[in-house]
């Protein structure tokens, strides 16, 4: 019997910390004003794949072995160094961390994050900040 052997590619990105940032909570309702554990990382762009998606096997991921059920709050755009992004919030809600990753916010403080990161998408990517809200009307004639 033959074997063949197929060799397994490594992924290999070009910048190995771009990717998309997350927000997972133990609560996706803006009516719940409690501070709750929330989980700030970021994944790894992958080829042919979007950001939700990688995200949503993150999600799956912890939550085989978190006690609570998990929602996915946000998922970025990508991002060329979401490490980076992921760590200077992790440094602003320093004083809120858990433990890790994980973090113990309010609703208005996840999404004073959500705001942040769309506009660090805008800088990293290159767009004026708030430039994809204005709106601009190309008349003809």
């Amino acid at each position: 019997m033959n074997v063949i052997y197929i060799p397994r590619r490594k992924f290999e990105p070009i910048n190995p910390y771009e990717g998309y940032v997350y927000i997972f909570r133990v609560s996706n309702l803006e009516s719940d004003l409690n501070s709750l554990p929330t989980k700030i990382g970021f994944c790894h762009y992958k080829s042919g794949r979007n950001g939700h998606e990688i995200t949503d096997n993150r999600l799956a991921d912890i939550q085989r072995h978190h006690w609570e059920k998990l929602y996915k709050v946000f998922c970025s755009e990508w991002i060329n160094d979401a490490n980076i992004a992921e760590y200077e919030i992790h440094r602003k809600y320093e004083k809120f961390r858990i433990k890790g990753e994980w973090f113990n916010l309010t609703y208005n403080q996840v999404k004073n994050i959500k705001k942040l990161l769309m506009l660090i998408e805008d800088v990293y990517n290159g767009y004026t900040p708030g430039a994809h809200k204005l709106k601009i009307h190309n008349k003809r004639k």
